[in-house]
């Protein structure tokens, strides 16, 4: 992909991508005695947590139940697609198709039941860089100092904290609207 699209990696997939991947890295050995569902459960709640500084430096919201929804649909990506795909890939050189796409359709009907339920996300608004490169640092040192409960409690604290400070901004802003009157 690098080849073709060489600055896909500065895309927000891209991002995404290798801030899952060095995640996913960096917590591996602390939940490999875990067993699969608490493996799963660990992975969700971390990548949701700790992806959160990027998301909301592009976004600026975050919906809360996308980590029961990151969570179930791990475990179902694990369970039965990627086995069905496989499967499917598989068949598909004997010539026989699997119908898995009403499958698809069925999940894609539960998101948007879902959304209609609980449609609205949290609205965090823009972060500063500054913000934005501590709350990288401290999701790092959440991470290597896992252990510690005491250390642990302070970085909770203070990612709290600058959560807070990009709600409730520490310096004067202001906001233009443009109502559209029909100037």
């Amino acid at each position: 992909i690098l080849i073709l699209m060489p600055k896909s990696m500065l895309s927000i997939g891209g991002q995404l991508t290798l801030f899952y991947a060095f995640v996913i890295q960096m917590i591996a050995p602390k939940v490999e005695r875990l067993g699969k569902i608490k493996q799963s459960l660990v992975y969700a709640l971390a990548l949701s947590f700790l992806v959160l500084p990027v998301l909301i430096f592009d976004f600026h919201v975050f919906q809360p139940f996308s980590i029961l929804l990151t969570f179930a649909f791990s475990f179902l990506f694990d369970v039965l697609l990627l086995p069905l795909l496989l499967l499917s890939f598989l068949f598909s050189f004997l010539g026989i198709i699997l119908p898995i796409h009403a499958l698809f359709n069925g999940l894609e009907a539960v998101i948007h039941g879902i959304d209609q339920i609980i449609h609205y996300p949290l609205v965090f608004g823009s972060i500063g860089s500054w913000t934005f490169l501590l709350l990288l640092i401290l999701a790092g040192l959440l991470i290597d100092f896992w252990k510690n409960k005491n250390f642990r409690l302070c970085l909770f604290i203070l990612i709290s904290l600058c959560y807070l400070s990009c709600k409730i901004p520490l310096h004067p802003s202001i906001t233009m609207m443009d109502v559209g009157q029909g100037d």
